[in-house]
């Protein structure tokens, strides 16, 4: 490829065509294959929820994760209309330091095996291998023709390349930046001499002049352009989320925010699960997409979505406050303790799974434990005959529905419920 102006690597937005849809197609950017085959997943999807705490703590109005979009992880501002955009390239390594050599080592990524690699063979990952010696070009090897992903070779070939040219194509609308992430620290320089600070994100722009030099010359011999000037949009960053704890670190940073910011329960756990599935669903190859709309659509999380598992996680601290009060009623008349509070933790239980999955009511016969509980109400004083008379009857109903094999507490935890549902309808004023 012959030398270039880097003013050419944005797409022109001047066709009819979204710019942001067109970045899906881009030869020279769209990479397949890519973070299906990288053993590296999980580690991107956890720090994605790292991302989310501290976009939640910096109280961000909108925003919108897209996930392999471009580069592994990718932020706008706004799911609507953004005006910044944050590419985010990951890898874990488990031993070594990043060398500016290997960040810049090239791959032909043309001749890349896309199935899973067996026991004992490289990963992507080692690919990547450390090295302090220059790049150094080798013949190509034939490749087996049953292992090709296609037959455009992608213009950016090494971590830094493929960062860079992510960066240079996104819309000239948006202010654009791009973050190479790590557990593994970057060796290099400061201009103080000093190495860079640990757990920290730094541009390479900043790092000594000759560290910067190498890494221009690497980027605009394999990019082919005489000048870098989106260079200073890309940084390092080294994080403090381990591979090996990664889910237990996220799930503190959650279980923080959850009840020292929003005052909620702590159900990061569940938390995790959820935003683990949901961005796990989010990847891969999707159907045509032809918009920006399009996209956050389906490989985007939003801001609303975020505040719809917080909205959840609030309405199940409710229930709980209810059926703490629904309790403390029923051991007053007469309900043994031990059996009372096995009732209210399968109703708490119950309670975050009917919210979750909504399915679920029509499994335990939701409205009609319902139905049950006002006939009761409508003829009883104390809770705990209503609860006696719901329960028995909803039993026999799940029994004539071959539902038999749901516990006997499961059945009066949804009775309580039930219970406590028509109470509130009873309390709440008519319009």
């Amino acid at each position: 490829m012959s030398a270039q102006n880097d003013s050419s690597d944005a797409e022109d937005s001047g066709t009819n065509a979204d710019v942001w849809a067109t970045l899906l197609t881009d030869p020279e950017i769209n990479e397949s294959g890519g973070e299906e085959t990288n053993d590296g997943v999980d580690f991107a999807r956890y720090w994605a929820m790292y991302l989310l705490v501290a976009l939640e703590r910096a109280k961000q109005n909108d925003y919108a994760l897209l996930f392999e979009y471009i580069q592994d992880v990718a932020l706008l501002d706004s799911a609507d209309a953004p005006s910044s955009a944050a590419l985010f390239q990951l890898k874990k390594r488990d031993r070594k330091d990043w060398s500016i050599a290997s960040l810049c080592k090239r791959v032909d990524v043309d001749t890349v095996d896309n199935t899973q690699p067996a026991v004992g063979s490289k990963g992507q990952a080692e690919l990547f291998a450390s090295t302090d010696a220059e790049h150094e070009q080798h013949p190509p090897v034939a490749p087996n023709k049953s292992k090709r992903r296609g037959t455009t070779r992608l213009r950016g070939q090494s971590p830094l390349g493929k960062l860079y040219l992510g960066v240079a194509k996104l819309p000239p609308t948006v202010e654009a930046i791009g973050a190479f992430v790590s557990n593994a620290p970057l060796s290099a320089k400061l201009p103080s001499g000093s190495a860079p600070p640990l757990h920290s994100s730094l541009r390479f722009d900043s790092l000594c002049d000759s560290d910067t030099a190498d890494i221009s010359a690497r980027l605009r011999k394999e990019l082919g352009l005489q000048g870098l000037s989106h260079m200073p949009k890309l940084a390092f960053e080294h994080t403090k989320l381990q591979p090996s704890t990664m889910r237990e670190t996220v799930r503190g940073a959650l279980g923080e925010l959850l009840v020292d910011e929003l005052n909620l329960p702590d159900t990061s756990g569940q938390l995790v699960s959820k935003l683990l599935d949901s961005f796990s669903r989010l990847g891969g190859k999707k159907r045509i997409l032809s918009s920006l709309q399009d996209i956050v659509s389906e490989k985007g999380f939003t801001k609303k979505a975020f505040s719809r598992l917080l909205e959840s996680a609030s309405t199940a601290s409710d229930f709980g406050v209810e059926i703490e009060k629904m309790v403390s009623d029923l051991k007053g008349e007469g309900m043994p303790p031990k059996e009372a509070n096995r009732i209210a933790d399968a109703a708490r239980r119950i309670a975050i799974r009917f919210i979750h999955m909504p399915e679920q009511r029509d499994t335990l016969c939701w409205q009609e434990a319902l139905r049950f509980a006002r006939s009761a109400d409508a003829t009883n004083e104390t809770y705990r005959a209503m609860l006696e008379i719901s329960c028995g009857q909803l039993s026999s109903l799940l029994d004539s529905r071959g539902a038999g094999d749901i516990s006997s507490t499961d059945i009066k935890a949804v009775a309580l419920l039930a219970n406590i549902h028509v109470k509130n309808e009873s309390q709440t004023p008519s319009a």
